[in-house]
């Protein structure tokens, strides 16, 4: 039992970025979660309901930890008696008939503590009530069998941290970085409902399976992370990021995001050994909001250029899709998406100030695109704004062609300035379309053996050099401009 320890895990409620150098490097840090909010980290059972005759309708104890636990008109304390503390749980459930509730609570209101919640046998959490927390205390949950919040089950207080792979203590009770990892195939599921998810600090959920319908709305950052072993640098002052040690193994495994997720920085990241076409899924209801100064919202597969995300395990087709949306408001507020495997986006990406797509293939499929830059590294780019302009600064593709098509025009994401479009290796082509509107380009190249056409109601292209098969211009001024060569 440990009686007084430094607060675990120091995850910031406030993530600020230094910003980018000229390499592009980032640099996320957090200000310490302790003492903001508590981190929850929440695991269920691959998407799976455990049957209602499972579930308590209050946690059961196996071991205090030397937290004082008391229960009563249905609501239970658990007092941390001023220390960080190591809960062991028979069960960890909160029925939702009678007003049932836990509360975690301690006499000292302002030195930041936590909790470690650790479900010792096989049976899944299903949170059915509220769970609520001083602003100095952590709350983490770890359930190798699972955890489901449902409609009515809520988080009120600081960080929370929801996890199905296990952590050890030490990691916990000494800070700094934290490991999880295991063999647990279980997931976690947040189920849309009255009942939401509010964090004063930042919010951490890891799993196989992550199920995430329900609001998430945390002042700090929040992280989805589905992989089978990765790491959480949290120390004071430490960048927030992610570090994927080895993917999962579950088949199915995937983050799903149909709610609205907003933090200062919002992460989904993940890893499988076996390639996952939608690994990390936003459907069309589901929304990530980065809201702080220089906060990104970062959707990752491999290692991310900014730093955040680092991908260690061996690199297999791991796709994304977003059919929903990604913002990062914040002022300097990037939205970065980076996939091995393809990146398929129905719906909208939006930053402050700038939004790259990296991925083995691209396509892009919206009412208007804006992108700072877009490349493809194993297959075919496609961009088309169905009813409106793609804005691009950079778009090129290897290993297959680059298409983009523009119900208004083509051009770069500034006023006035020009879109770049290129396809590297033998017989990928570059098509460039602005069906009513103008063409407004820099450098446009393929390969000699391929084709590059470009064709718009007005065609303006100038650039050192100009190689095209065609240019047409269908109801305006064509002109190529070639300012240092041909």
């Amino acid at each position: 039992m440990v009686e007084s320890n430094p607060m675990p895990m120091n995850l910031a409620p406030f993530a600020t970025r230094a910003k980018a150098n000229r390499s592009g490097a980032r640099v996320f840090r957090l200000r310490s979660l302790a003492q903001s909010s508590a981190l929850a980290l929440v695991a269920a059972v691959g998407g799976m309901l455990p049957s209602a005759g499972i579930a308590q309708t209050l946690p059961v104890v196996s071991v205090n930890g030397g937290a004082t636990i008391s229960t009563a008109a249905n609501v239970m304390t658990v007092n941390l008696n001023d220390a960080n503390r190591v809960v062991q749980w028979t069960t960890f459930n909160i029925g939702n008939t009678v007003g049932e509730a836990v509360n975690f609570t301690s006499p000292n209101l302002v030195t930041p503590f936590a909790v470690l919640n650790r479900v010792v046998t096989a049976v899944p959490s299903v949170i059915n009530g509220p769970i609520t927390g001083q602003s100095n205390i952590g709350v983490w949950l770890v359930n190798p069998t699972g955890i489901t919040f449902g409609g009515t089950g809520s988080f009120n207080g600081a960080s929370l941290v929801l996890s199905t792979l296990p952590i050890a203590d030490a990691d916990f009770l000494n800070g700094g970085a934290a490991n999880f990892a295991g063999a647990s195939t279980s997931g976690i599921t947040l189920t849309a409902g009255a009942g939401a998810i509010t964090s004063s600090g930042s919010v951490v959920i890891g799993a196989a399976n992550i199920n995430a319908g329900k609001a998430i709305t945390a002042t700090g950052d929040v992280a989805l992370v589905t992989a089978a072993n990765f790491d959480l640098p949290l120390g004071v002052g430490s960048p927030l990021s992610v570090q994927i040690n080895a993917g999962t193994a579950v088949g199915t495994a995937q983050i799903d995001v149909t709610g609205a997720i907003s933090g200062a920085s919002v992460r989904l990241a993940g890893a499988s050994t076996v390639g996952i076409a939608s690994l990390l899924n936003v459907g069309a209801a589901g929304s990530l909001v980065a809201t702080a100064a220089g906060g990104t919202v970062i959707l990752a597969t491999k290692t991310n250029a900014a730093g955040a995300v680092t991908v260690n395990s061996a690199a297999v087709a791991d796709g994304i899709n977003l059919a929903g949306s990604a913002n990062a408001s914040g002022v300097g507020g990037d939205t970065l998406v980076s996939a091995n495997g393809a990146i398929v986006t129905t719906g909208g990406l939006l930053a402050n100030d700038r939004i790259d797509l990296d991925g083995g293939s691209i396509n892009v499929n919206a009412a208007s695109v804006s992108l700072t830059s877009a490349t493809s590294t194993g297959g075919a780019l496609s961009l088309v704004a169905s009813a409106g302009n793609v804005a691009v600064d950079t778009a090129s593709a290897t290993g297959g062609g680059a298409t983009v098509t523009a119900s208004l025009g083509v051009r770069g994401r500034a006023a006035g300035g020009r879109a770049a479009v290129s396809a590297t290796g033998a017989g990928n082509n570059v098509a460039i379309t602005a069906t009513g509107g103008q063409a407004l380009l820099g450098a446009v190249s393929a390969d000699a053996a391929a084709t590059a056409i470009v064709s718009g109601k007005s065609v303006d292209v100038n650039s050192a050099g100009v190689s095209l098969t065609s240019a047409t211009s269908t109801g305006g001024a064509l002109s190529l401009v070639a300012s240092a060569g041909n």
